[in-house]
């Protein structure tokens, strides 16, 4: 019976950090190297804007870094001031980690309802689609 105890406990601190994805996501982040991320997201946007032109442009997984991808994200949007890693889609609810370029030290553009929770320097715990 003691042995079930544990068990017990390691499955109910699984569910709990599924239960909170930002959290989850502000860990990720921390283990990515949020320095790491903005400067892979300012080559990116550097890349991605000078052949796309100034809209939003959907990344094939092949164009993404290695540091987005390693927060296994569903899908990758880029727009002029950062990088949407969208990581949950619940209906027309997206969330994720919004990445910011570095050398870009402004918040994110707001609109129609989106929300932006600082996460680290940079990066944010995004909700679109409210």
């Amino acid at each position: 019976m003691r042995s079930a105890i544990p068990a017990f406990l390691a499955a109910a601190l699984l569910l709990a950090s599924c239960a909170d994805p930002e959290r989850a996501a502000a860990r990720a982040v921390r283990r990515a190297g949020p320095a790491q991320l903005r400067a892979d997201a300012a080559r990116l946007s550097k890349n991605v804007f000078a052949a796309h032109g100034p809209r939003l442009h959907v990344l094939r997984p092949t164009e993404t870094p290695a540091s987005f991808q390693q927060l296994m994200p569903q899908s990758v949007n880029a727009y002029p001031d950062g990088f949407a890693l969208t990581l949950r889609v619940r209906g027309r609810l997206r969330s994720g980690i919004y990445i910011m370029p570095a050398g870009l030290d402004r918040a994110p553009s707001v609109a129609n309802g989106e929300q932006f929770t600082p996460l680290a320097d940079g990066i944010y715990w995004f909700t679109f689609g409210h």
